[in-house]
């Protein structure tokens, strides 16, 4: 059966007047969400709150409608089409209020159910999987400079301190349908997922997060709060949300 612990946490970073972050742990659904806004002052923590908000209301209403339809197969589409109903929602805010226009986030989620994780990703939040010691980004970051890493323009780390580095190339709300990535992972007992806006991921290299999960090991709270401290320690530029879930049993 699986069992899962889970912590999530949200700081404003040192530099930030506002934390246009937003997040959701929900240990009924096994849903886990973090948005990071644009737009603005009002319309970032608008965009990543109203975005969570409506992703968590159509889940509901997909796997209701999943149970009484007795579907297959269905949990990828279901996470994917929460996500696309968030970004309508996001959307036409932006569109009935001008002061709005432009607004925007970045959502990675996360569920778990029947021994196997979904996750879906839009903007450059990010999922990991640390597994038997080994630290994986699972999704991909949809900015401008990871678009010319692939084109082989620049180097991962010439990438990593590119003064473009914060545009992004997909976001939830801008236009009116938007791509979702999607992956399927089986479980494995021990997992440990970090799901994180890039007030984590600026601060810390990935060498950074192995260093901190080697020390701390698979414990949410105790990560989450680490985390955070490291990022604020290494400057705080940016707000900084953790989520840690970690698969005690599969």
């Amino acid at each position: 059966m699986l069992r899962v612990t889970a912590e999530g946490k949200s700081d404003i970073g040192k530099v930030r007047q506002s934390n246009q972050d937003a997040f959701v742990s929900d240990a009924d659904l096994q849903l886990y969400v973090v948005a990071d806004g644009m737009g603005g002052h009002s319309g970032g923590e608008i965009a990543s709150r109203k975005a969570v908000e409506a992703l968590v209301a159509s889940f509901r209403e997909e796997i209701t409608v999943s149970a009484n339809e007795d579907r297959n197969g269905s949990k990828d589409s279901e996470l994917v089409r929460a996500i696309e109903a968030a970004n309508q929602h996001v959307f036409q805010m932006a569109s009935a209020d001008r002061k709005l226009q432009g607004m925007g986030t970045t959502l990675v989620a996360l569920r778990l159910a029947d021994s196997t994780a979904w996750v879906g990703s839009v903007g450059d939040s990010r999922v990991y999987l640390w597994r038997n010691g080994r630290l994986r980004q699972v999704t991909r970051d949809h900015s401008l400079v990871n678009e010319y890493v692939r084109m082989g323009t620049l180097s991962a780390e010439e990438a990593s301190t590119h003064p473009l580095k914060h545009i992004i190339s997909r976001a939830v709300g801008v236009h009116p349908t938007v791509e979702v990535d999607h992956f399927e992972i089986p479980l494995q007992a021990d997992d440990l997922f970090v799901l994180c806006s890039d007030g984590l991921t600026n601060m810390l290299d990935d060498h950074d997060l192995t260093a901190t999960l080697t020390a701390v090991g698979n414990h949410p709270p105790a990560l989450c709060n680490e985390f955070i401290a490291r990022a604020n320690a290494r400057g705080g530029l940016d707000n900084i949300t953790v989520i840690a879930v970690h698969c005690v049993s599969v």
